[in-house]
């Protein structure tokens, strides 16, 4: 039996009462709910179990009461919400500070002689024994979105089950929360365009979602590993770093990007990582400032490379969605900037040499993700993906599978109606590959 709390404002049982309540605005649906307060579907219906919404179940879902709903909205900042421990079966609760902790721009440097690639500094044991446990920080700072969105692996430790395997030297996860990361394909998680820590990654053109780069950073890393982003934009793969402990360097050309870098990761960790966290934002051309850097001092590679000239052109999606709300439709006029090159065949040349130069920083064996997508050039199908797969191999990184990433929240615009097949491309690929350099 579904636990039943009457709605207020509702008069009967019957369907034919929620309906008409439902029309006079008294009550919502939980997807109705979730717009609202710009959570998940299953978060809101997490808080509705929890008692923290009035609500009646209706056939497979939940009615809610609209006024328990905008009374929850208003004092959200500072009210418990739900956090999934173990599988994410059973609600627990966690805390979100009322005002974001602010982390110190000095902690961030932007020159090349800082970096732990090239001036390694390993904490001391006693250091190490002071940071707060991984799983603690991330049910201290559960953002409400992330409720339902985030992958298995981010449990409580109390809940997790199963032993890490002591033969297991890639990461730190269980047999049970290895195995769903192995599935060939992956649905995009993001915070939501209106979510407040959304707002700095939105003046990217082409956004990372820090949760996606988090499970692969979960995957192929293990605590205190170094992860290299040579294309780190507004520092989503650092931000993924700072949570869950590893120390990332970035590398970008943009002082704009590298600016909203600095100001991302103040404003958007909690207080116990921004006083942890090893992040290093290096601004410059990646093609100058990797072979400064120190041979076999990477555990792990990932990024999203630039998307070439395609951001130029102005279609339905760049006029809807990005210059009607003042937001940058390309990186940069930095003629330097790989999103400049108009000619194809160069710029698969020039993104192979950057990503084959992190090869030689990979130590040996270890692994690179790249986040590309194909596209349209016209009539073209441009299958950018497998170029760059192919052209890799000649620095010895060899392709061991691809993630197809479902961006399941994308819009659908009207390509080619009424006349020709012309298709929304929802997804992108990750490319994982490996060095192939021997120790």
């Amino acid at each position: 039996m579904h636990p039943t709390v009457r709605p207020r404002g509702l008069t009967g049982d019957s369907h034919g009462n929620i309906i008409a309540t439902m029309r006079n605005g008294e009550l919502l649906t939980a997807r109705q709910a979730a717009g609202v307060l710009g959570y998940t579907v299953q978060h809101v219906r997490l808080l509705v179990r929890a008692g923290q919404l009035v609500a009646q179940k209706a056939g497979r879902d939940w009615i809610i009461d609209r006024e328990s709903v905008m009374d929850l909205k208003a004092r959200r900042s500072t009210a418990p919400l739900i956090s999934i421990s173990g599988r994410g079966r059973k609600p627990s609760t966690a805390r979100v500070s009322a005002s974001p902790p602010v982390c110190s721009p000095a902690r961030l440097v932007s020159v090349v002689k800082d970096s732990p690639l090239t001036n390694p500094a390993q904490p001391s044991p006693s250091e190490r024994d002071d940071r707060q446990p991984l799983a603690d920080i991330a049910v201290e700072r559960l953002e409400p979105a992330d409720i339902g969105d985030m992958p298995s692996l981010h449990t409580s430790r109390g809940g997790r089950t199963g032993q890490v395997d002591p033969r297991n030297k890639l990461n730190e996860l269980t047999a049970t929360e290895w195995l769903p990361e192995t599935v060939s394909v992956w649905t995009q998680k993001g915070l939501g365009a209106s979510h407040p820590d959304a707002q700095i990654e939105r003046q990217h053109p082409a956004p990372f979602s820090f949760t996606d780069v988090a499970r692969l950073i979960l995957f192929f890393t293990k605590r205190d590993a170094v992860v290299l982003d040579p294309f780190v934009g507004v520092g989503s793969t650092l931000k993924a770093c700072a949570l869950h402990a590893r120390n990332g360097v970035g590398i970008e050309l943009s002082q704009r990007y590298v600016q909203l870098t600095h100001e991302r990761l103040s404003r958007e960790l909690p207080a116990s990582v921004c006083s942890n966290h090893n992040q290093k934002v290096l601004q410059g051309d990646a093609r100058e400032v990797l072979p400064e850097l120190q041979e076999n001092s990477v555990d792990f590679v990932v990024t999203s490379p630039p998307y070439g000239s395609i951001l130029h052109k102005k279609d339905h999606k760049a006029r809807q969605e990005r210059i009607a709300n003042g937001l940058d439709t390309r990186y940069s006029d930095d003629p330097r900037d790989l999103g400049n090159i108009q000619d194809y065949t160069r710029f698969v040349a020039e993104v192979t040499k950057i990503l084959g130069a992190c090869g030689r920083l990979l130590k040996p064996r270890k692994y690179m993700a790249v986040v590309v997508s194909d596209y349209r050039h016209g009539s073209k199908y441009v299958m950018f993906h497998a170029d760059l797969a192919h052209s890799l191999e000649d620095f010895d990184l060899r392709l061991r599978g691809i993630t197809v990433l479902y961006q399941r929240h994308k819009r659908v615009f009207p390509y080619g109606y009424p006349s020709s097949y012309v298709p929304n491309i929802h997804h992108q690929f990750i490319l994982v590959l490996q060095n192939d350099k021997e120790t």
